[in-house]
């Protein structure tokens, strides 16, 4: 299959393609990274095939208006804690002990956590948490103890603003180069 001509590059190893039958095909990008959030992976996903639906630079840019739109309402939902705990869930991998980090890094924090209620972890589990705890510091929990509501508002909106960002600036920027804005 070859691409048509909506294929634009990020940077080096990331790009977002359209073969000839709309399918998608996009590397580097959040909705493609093991640890990005459900809900994050959905927004970036639900713009991607909505832009998949214009049919030359004019669509193009009210598709990328409509993305925004899309952005704005999964903010909403987020705001008003309408997001299950599911789709804010973050998984990571343990390369090693979670004592034996140096820095405190949230899958061995989360990691902590579940030893400390009697679970066991070694290296090479898969740790699924959720970001929480007080203002101005991170905290992560794992899901098995988290309770419905109790994330941290900002991380989740800067993930969701971040892949917005990485589809829609370049958008903005193909249409800049072909003088449509």
């Amino acid at each position: 299959m070859t691409f048509n001509e909506d294929f634009f590059r990020l940077r080096e190893e990331e790009f977002i393609g359209v073969f000839m039958n709309s399918r998608l095909k996009y590397r580097g990008i959040e909705a493609r990274r093991r640890d990005t959030p459900p809900i994050v992976r959905k927004m970036q996903l639900e713009i991607l095939e909505k832009l998949v639906e214009a049919r030359g630079p004019e669509q193009l840019r009210e598709k990328a208006l409509e993305a925004i739109e899309v952005y704005r309402g999964y903010v909403r939902r987020l705001i008003l804690r309408g997001v299950s705990i599911e789709d804010l869930a973050i998984t990571q991998i343990l390369s090693i002990e979670p004592d034996n980090y140096a820095v405190e890094v949230r899958q061995a924090v989360a990691a902590k956590h579940l030893e400390r209620v009697g679970i066991r972890i070694v290296p090479g589990q898969a740790i699924t948490y959720v970001i929480a705890g007080a203002r101005g510091r991170y905290r992560t929990v794992p899901i098995q103890l988290v309770r419905e509501g109790s994330y941290r508002l900002e991380p989740y909106l800067s993930m969701l603003k971040k892949a917005i960002y990485t589809i829609v600036a370049l958008i903005l920027e193909k249409l800049r180069t072909i003088s449509i804005l």
